[in-house]
């Protein structure tokens, strides 16, 4: 009942080839969440992380997984980087697009780190010594635990700049929320308060699809 698809290099091909490679993740709708019948997409994207070419795709999820994929291919055909399709004018209205596309975010994404705003690691880091903050609420910890993480912190984002008290800024820190969105804003928070910190890239959704498989 799912649709994926693919263009280009994916992360083990790139990684067997040894090309340099950086990967960003989203997990969006599809088109406009407000009108009816979005569907959600995980959408990875593979650039260069010296000069940002776009290298490869991958997208999971229900209606618009190819029209992603043809425009990534389309951009990469003609030699297009992240920036490229950062700035892409795609088709909106709110049955067919957002005015931010999954494709658009996954672009920012990779922006962030090529401009070192917010640094990532992969979903699937080990993760021990290092201090990790879960800044998702209580309730969304309590029903999916980050997976290989035997003492998280939990200090939901709206909280953080309270309780920052709580952390260790000497600690290599490491961030993660439900799909990597309210890490990014607790990676911005940290950063700002001297802390070496990294954006757990996919978050909890990511790392637990990934670790149950």
């Amino acid at each position: 009942g799912v649709t994926a698809a693919l263009t280009g290099l994916s992360e083990s091909l790139a990684k067997r080839s040894e090309r340099k490679h950086q990967s960003a993740f989203v997990i969006s709708k599809h088109h406009a969440g407000y009108f009816p019948g979005a569907e959600m997409m995980t959408l990875k994207l593979v650039f260069d992380p010296e000069d940002g070419r776009s290298l490869g795709s991958q997208v999971v999820g229900g209606a618009g997984a190819d029209k992603r994929i043809d425009v990534i291919a389309t951009a990469m055909h003609f030699g297009g980087t992240v920036r490229d399709l950062a700035g892409l004018d795609l088709a909106y209205a709110p049955p067919f697009g957002s005015a931010k596309d999954p494709i658009h975010l996954a672009a920012f994404v990779a922006c962030n780190e090529l401009d070192g705003i917010v640094r990532f690691c992969p979903y699937d880091t080990p993760l021990d010594g290092k201090q990790v903050v879960d800044v998702r609420t209580e309730g969304e910890v309590a029903r999916a635990p980050l997976a290989g993480v035997d003492t998280p912190i939990n200090i939901p984002v709206d909280q953080l700049r309270d309780r920052i008290d709580e952390l260790d800024n000497q600690k290599e820190t490491v961030v993660s929320c439900g799909v990597g969105l309210r890490g990014h804003i607790a990676a911005r928070i940290l950063k700002q308060n001297g802390f070496d910190v990294v954006n757990l890239t996919g978050g909890a959704t990511v790392r637990n699809r990934a670790w149950s498989s």
